[in-house]
């Protein structure tokens, strides 16, 4: 199979055009991760330490559905907005 022959134009706009795809791309993935950053997960025993509480404490305030968190497992994980949201209605 023989590929057809290229005007340089075409070829700097295909490049254009690449490029431009390419650079929408990565601003999307550093969209994306600056999104899961504000997502970062923590554990009953970091909220505990953020709030100056014991671990039971942080856990009744789950139960009560005080502070929002997710079981995976044995353990509860709390998203940082979750715990601002709480810090916040306080």
């Amino acid at each position: 199979m023989t590929l057809p022959r290229l005007h340089p134009d075409d070829l700097k706009e295909l490049s254009d055009n690449v490029s431009l795809n390419i650079t929408q791309k990565l601003e999307e993935l550093i969209s994306k991760k600056q999104l899961m950053s504000n997502l970062q997960t923590l554990t009953v025993e970091d909220v505990a330490k953020l709030l100056n509480k014991d671990k039971t404490t942080i856990l009744r305030y789950i139960k009560k559905g005080l502070i929002e968190a997710t079981k995976k497992g044995k353990d509860w994980i709390i998203t940082q907005q979750s715990l601002i949201k709480y810090t916040d209605g306080k």
